[in-house]
């Protein structure tokens, strides 16, 4: 995983964590559960980001629009997978 995936993974992750305790028993469940839903949607060592014009899993550079529509992605699929979840 590069750089930009794991920044754009801390920007995800402050949504998921947002409201939970780190500490309650079933945290780790709890972020395994809601990052599974995104696991289809992510190409972090194969295949093609289609939400991101079809650029190869290693086309994706650290720079700041790459971080901005990668993090705009994973956001917007996590957010989605919560409404289909409701």
């Amino acid at each position: 995983m590069h750089s930009v995936g794991l920044r754009a993974m801390g920007r995800l992750m402050d949504r998921v964590m947002g409201g939970l305790d780190p500490e309650t028993p079933k945290a780790a469940q709890f972020v395994r559960q809601h990052l599974g839903r995104l696991a289809a949607s992510c190409h972090w060592t194969a295949g093609r980001w289609d939400e991101l014009g079809g650029l190869r899993w290693n086309e994706l550079q650290n720079v700041p629009s790459h971080l901005r529509m990668l993090s705009n992605v994973l956001v917007r699929n996590y957010v989605r997978g919560d409404e289909s979840s409701a």
